[in-house]
């Protein structure tokens, strides 16, 4: 037991702070009984002097004003080399319309509006090369805000038989059937916000709106 003796001659446990048993009155010898499972120093410890934080506290300041000093070394280089090496002008096309990165923010983005050309596949490439050319019959009406353009094209089964390109001040339309291929060219610059093909029927949807 810690803190304790043993007296040789009783066997009683005697406090460590007598050296005569105070049951039979012999005197006490010391034995390793009596000290703690560290021997005669247990539970003597010293703290870390003052001096040994102090100095780790140092030693991260100084760290950390080097790493902010290559840092800041590191911000001016890099600035350095963009003022040598200019950034490339960069122009935003829209519908054949360039423009500014101002006006760029101020447009409104619209899911419906299709981005051209809508060209021709390969494939179609090649039967639009083969087959016969005509202008096909057309219609124009306007409703509301917006401008409809039918374009009679029979035999043409599929949208993606349809190639839309725009042009300096107009819209070039062409449609590839089985045996005829469809030219049609619309003297209108509006943006192209639709189109669908309904039996035979190609339906451009312009937008008026700028």
């Amino acid at each position: 037991m810690i803190g304790t003796k043993k007296c040789d001659v009783c066997r009683e446990n005697v406090k460590g702070k007598y050296n005569f048993c105070p049951h039979c009155g012999s005197q006490i010898k010391e034995t390793k009984d009596a000290w703690g499972m560290l021997g005669k120093n247990d539970g003597n410890f010293e703290k870390p002097g003052v001096f040994e934080n102090i100095g780790d506290k140092l030693i991260n300041k100084m760290i950390t004003n080097t790493f902010k000093i290559l840092e800041k070394e590191m911000q001016k280089n890099m600035s350095s080399r963009n003022q040598k090496f200019p950034q490339p002008k960069v122009k935003l096309m829209i519908n054949g319309r360039e423009i500014s990165p101002k006006d760029a923010k101020m447009v409104k983005k619209d899911v419906n509006t299709k981005f051209l050309p809508i060209e021709f596949s390969e494939v179609n490439l090649q039967r639009w090369k083969k087959v016969k050319k005509k202008e096909p019959k057309s219609t124009l009406k306007r409703v509301e805000d917006k401008i409809e353009y039918e374009v009679e094209v029979p035999g043409v089964k599929s949208i993606k038989d349809i190639s839309i390109v725009k042009l300096e001040n107009s819209l070039e339309v062409k449609a590839v059937g089985d045996k005829t291929g469809y030219l049609k060219r619309i003297p209108i610059n509006l943006p192209l916000k639709k189109y669908s093909l309904v039996k035979g029927i190609l339906t451009l949807e312009l937008d008026t709106i700028n």
